[in-house]
């Protein structure tokens, strides 16, 4: 078996994640906003480091992501065989997020690699769970980043829905996809920039912020289409 095959041993690196928690990094995590209620204080660059030579492995994915612990939900995020999860899988995982990290770690890792992915952001932006629904718009954002082919145009309607809800969480994510949208080309950034003005004239605390912020950062000469 070579090095970058070796099958993840899921309660090993269970014992290892306890065993290097740090109350100091508990405290910084807390500082970003992440729910620390079951975590132990582990760096992602740290969790990298473990998962370095192992095999991605369902099994001992959900072994790890089943315990509960938040640092082992994001080390299983990096161990998905997005290929060989199904629908019901994949709802099962969205179901349970409960932290912005893991729900952004996880569109990145696993959501986003998923046969059906583009189907996703649809059904999730659509939905009232927080996590859900931030991973719809979240989900989105990653696909621009990455560059992958959506129907980017069409989703400016989910967006504009999205903006009314005040909950932290899912506004911040639906600007975040606003602006990675808009970098995607010129055509893409003009209509951006047009939703991000129609909405910071609503009536909504949540949607005004959305759309002020989103014209703040895409009227910079950096944030420009990446991809004219």
């Amino acid at each position: 078996m070579t090095r970058s095959s070796v099958k993840p041993d899921a309660q090993k690196l269970l014992c290892q994640i306890r065993a290097e928690g740090s109350d100091e990094w508990l405290a910084k995590m807390a500082g970003f906003g992440i729910e620390t209620s079951r975590a132990v204080g582990v760096s992602v660059t740290r969790l990298r480091q473990l998962r370095r030579g192992m095999a991605r492995d369902n099994a001992a994915a959900f072994e790890l992501w089943n315990s509960g612990v938040h640092e082992a939900r994001l080390l299983a995020t990096t161990l998905f065989e997005p290929d060989e999860l199904e629908r019901k899988d994949v709802e099962r995982l969205v179901c349970a997020l409960d932290s912005w990290d893991i729900c952004d770690m996880a569109c990145n890792e696993v959501f986003r690699k998923v046969p059906f992915a583009v189907e996703l952001p649809w059904e999730w932006a659509e939905r009232s769970e927080e996590y859900v629904r931030r991973a719809g718009y979240a989900l989105v954002a990653t696909f621009a980043l990455r560059g992958m082919e959506f129907d980017y145009a069409s989703f400016f309607s989910a967006i504009r829905l999205g903006a009314s809800d005040e909950r932290k969480m899912v506004h911040k994510a639906v600007n975040w996809s606003l602006r990675q949208i808009g970098k995607r080309s010129d055509e893409l950034w003009g209509k951006a920039v047009e939703c991000a003005r129609e909405l910071s004239h609503s009536d909504g605390r949540s949607a005004r912020w959305v759309g002020r912020n989103a014209i703040w950062q895409l009227s910079s000469p950096k944030w420009r289409p990446v991809c004219a």
